[in-house]
C-alpha cells in the first residue's frame, strides 16, 4: 500500500526513517497554540468592533420574518430556526446580530478541530497546530469566521466529513457519518457539493485500505450519484403528482447553478488577489506542500488525492460568489496541504520565524480594520428609533434596521435587481400601494440614484424611481421619509401622494385642497392626488408624521459599510 493514513509524531509523513529538524529546539505546540487562543480573542473583540455586513443584516431580517411567523424559505437558511430566539435580546439589532456572531464561535472551534485533525494525518502535532494558525488568521478567514452566514456551518459539517475519510477507520458506519455530514452541508449551502472534490481525493489517496465489497459500494454510491445529479437537474419533473413537488428545490439549484458559473473565469478576481495579498504565506505553503507530496508518493491515487483537496479554493476561478466570506469556506480543506508546506519551512527556519511571518500578515489585517462603519451603523440604527418611536414598514437594501418590517424584502443590488429587472414589475410602487412605507434609506448605489440622482450602473424601473423620488424627502443622514415639496411659484401643484398618513406642513402657509394649512400644522392625506399652492418666495414642505423629531446627535460621517 502506497500510504497510510495513520499520524506522525516528528517530519512529514512517508518521509522515511525519523530524523530531528534542524530547529528541533523551536518545534513546540506551545506557540502556535497559544497564537491561536489568542488570535479566537481577537476575533471575539471583533464581534463588537466590526461593521455588519449587508447579507448578514439581510439574513437577520429574514430571522426577524422568520419568528414572526412569515412564510419565510429554509432553503439554504439553517440560521433562521436556530436563531429565531435572538431577536429582541438586545436593545439593537445590530446587538442582536452580534449575539449571533458569538453563537458562531463553537462553529469555529470544530473548523479548527477538523482542520488539526486534517492536518495531523500528514504532519506532526506543532505544524498541524501552525497549519491551524495559518488557516484562522488569513487575511479575509480572519475577519469573515465569525459572521451570520451559512458558510461557518457548512465549513463546520463539511470539514467534519473530510476529517472522517482522512484520520477514521475507512468502514461503513464512518463513511455513512461522511455522507450525513455532508449532506447537511449541502443543506446549508449548495456549494458545499464542491466538497465532494476533497472527501474524493481522501478516499482516493486510502482506498487500499477499504474493504473491496465496500469499495465497490461506494463507487456504485458515487455514480448514483453522479446519475442521479443529472437526471434532477435536468429532466423536467412535472406540474403534478410527488415529483412537481422537489420543482422549488430543482429551480433553486439551477438557478444557483447558473449564479456559481455563469460569469466567466476570474469573476472576482480582485478579492482573490486581495486574499492572497493579505496572506502571502498561503500560495507558497501550497506550492511548497505539493512539491513535498508529489516528491515522496508516487502513485497516481496520491497524488491526485491531495490535489483534489484544493478544488475548493481554486474554484475562484469559475465561480461567481467568491466573495471574502467565501474563503472561510474554500480555503479549510486545503489545509493540510499548507501544513506540508509550513513543516517543510519549520524544518528549515524554525517555528518562531515562521510564526513571525504568520503573525505579521494577520497584523497588518487588523491594523487595517476601519472601525468607523460600525459606530455609523449603530447610529443610523438609534436615530431611526429616534425618528419614529416605534416599529414602521420601511424599503432599503438589505434590512439594515433589522426589527422593522422590509417593505421589499429583497436586495437592491446583484441578484436580487438581477431577478427584479427580469421579472420588470414595479415592485416598490406596488409595495407602496399595498403598506404605508413613511422610510426609506439610501444604502446602495441603486437607491441612491432613485432618491437622488446620483449616477449608477444599477438602477430601478422608471415607474419606481419615479415613485421614490416623488414621495420621500432626506430627513437625517441617508434616512429618506415620505413628503412632498413643492418649489417656490404660482399657482397650484398636484401631486400624487402613495405613502398615506399624517403630514406636518413646513416652509409656508399654503392652500390644500382648497383649504388653508399654516405652517406646523398637521393634516391628514390619504392615497391619491392632491392639489398644493406654491408659495412665491420659500419651499411648501409636507413631512410625513406629526413634527418627526432629528436626532440630536451628529449624522454619521464616512462609511457605513466595510468590504467585508
Amino acid at each position: 500500500m502506497a500510504s497510510a493514513a495513520v499520524p506522525v509524531e516528528t517530519g512529514l509523513a512517508h518521509s522515511g526513517p525519523e530524523t530531528r529538524p534542524a530547529h528541533a529546539d523551536n518545534v513546540s505546540a506551545n506557540w502556535p497554540l497559544i497564537a491561536i487562543l489568542a488570535l479566537i480573542g481577537v476575533q471575539v473583540a471583533m464581534v463588537f468592533t466590526r461593521a455588519i455586513n449587508w447579507d448578514e443584516f439581510f439574513h437577520f431580517s429574514q430571522i426577524v420574518r422568520y419568528a414572526a411567523g412569515e412564510n419565510v424559505t429554509l432553503l439554504q437558511s439553517p440560521f433562521l430556526p436556530m436563531f429565531a430566539w435572538v431577536p429582541g435580546t438586545t436593545d439593537l439589532a445590530i446587538g442582536d446580530i452580534r449575539v449571533i456572531r458569538l453563537l458562531m464561535v463553537p462553529y469555529e472551534l470544530a473548523i479548527l478541530l477538523a482542520i488539526y485533525g486534517c492536518s495531523r494525518v500528514f504532519v506532526p502535532r506543532p505544524q498541524a497546530l501552525l497549519a491551524v494558525l495559518a488557516y484562522a488568521g488569513a487575511g479575509y478567514v480572519l475577519t469573515n469566521m465569525l459572521v451570520l452566514r451559512a458558510d461557518p456551518m457548512a465549513t463546520a459539517l463539511g470539514m467534519g466529513a473530510l476529517w472522517i475519510v482522512l484520520a477514521r477507520p475507512l468502514r461503513a458506519a464512518w463513511l455513512a457519518l461522511c455522507a450525513v455530514l455532508l449532506l447537511l452541508a449541502m443543506a446549508c449551502t449548495i456549494k458545499s457539493v464542491f466538497y465532494g472534490f476533497p472527501i474524493l481525493g481522501a478516499l482516493l489517496w486510502r482506498h487500499q485500505e477499504i474493504a473491496r465489497p465496500l469499495r465497490k459500494a461506494i463507487f456504485a454510491a458515487l455514480v448514483t450519484a453522479v446519475i442521479g445529479g443529472i437526471a434532477f437537474l435536468s429532466l423536467p419533473l412535472g406540474q403534478t403528482g410527488f415529483l412537481a413537488k422537489a420543482a422549488p428545490l430543482q429551480q433553486l439549484a439551477l438557478a444557483s447553478l447558473d449564479r456559481m458559473f455563469g460569469a466567466g473565469l476570474f469573476p472576482e478576481g480582485g478579492y482573490l488577489l486581495s486574499q492572497l495579498g493579505k496572506a502571502p504565506y498561503v500560495p507558497i505553503a501550497i506550492a511548497v506542500g505539493l512539491w513535498q507530496w508529489f516528491a515522496r508518493e508516487k502513485t497516481w491515487s496520491a497524488r491526485l488525492g491531495i490535489a483534489l483537496l484544493l478544488v475548493p479554493f481554486f474554484t475562484a476561478a469559475i465561480y461567481r460568489n467568491s466573495y471574502p466570506y467565501n474563503f472561510v469556506f474554500t480555503l479549510a480543506p486545503a489545509a493540510p496541504v499548507i501544513a506540508l508546506g509550513l513543516a517543510w519551512f519549520v524544518e528549515r527556519y524554525g517555528m518562531k520565524l515562521v510564526m513571525l511571518v504568520i503573525g505579521a500578515s494577520i497584523g497588518l489585517v487588523l491594523l487595517n480594520e476601519d472601525r468607523q462603519p460600525a459606530k455609523n451603523q449603530i447610529a443610523l440604527e438609534r436615530g431611526a428609533h429616534e425618528i419614529f418611536g416605534g416599529r414602521v414598514t420601511y424599503i432599503d437594501n438589505s434590512g439594515m434596521i433589522g426589527r422593522f418590517t422590509r417593505a421589499v424584502p429583497t436586495f437592491s443590488t446583484g441578484w436580487g435587481l438581477a431577478g427584479y429587472q427580469a421579472q420588470g414589475k414595479a415592485r416598490y410602487k406596488l409595495a407602496m400601494e399595498k403598506h404605508v412605507v413613511p422610510m426609506v434609506i439610501a444604502n446602495s448605489g441603486t437607491l441612491a440614484n432613485a432618491l437622488l440622482g446620483t449616477p449608477s450602473d444599477e438602477v430601478l424601473l422608471p415607474e419606481d424611481v419615479a415613485a421614490l423620488r416623488g414621495n420621500y424627502i432626506p430627513h437625517w443622514s441617508g434616512i429618506f421619509v415620505a413628503g412632498k415639496i413643492v418649489e417656490p411659484g404660482q399657482g397650484t401643484e398636484t401631486v400624487e401622494v402613495l405613502v398615506p398618513g399624517r403630514y406636518t406642513l413646513e416652509g409656508a402657509d399654503t392652500l390644500l385642497d382648497g383649504k388653508a394649512v399654516p405652517v406646523g400644522e398637521v393634516v391628514v392625506l390619504p392615497r391619491g392626488s392632491h392639489n398644493i399652492a406654491r408659495d412665491p418666495s420659500r419651499q411648501v414642505i409636507l413631512r410625513w408624521g406629526d413634527h418627526l423629531p432629528v436626532p440630536a446627535t451628529p449624522e454619521p460621517e464616512g462609511a457605513m459599510y466595510t468590504q467585508y
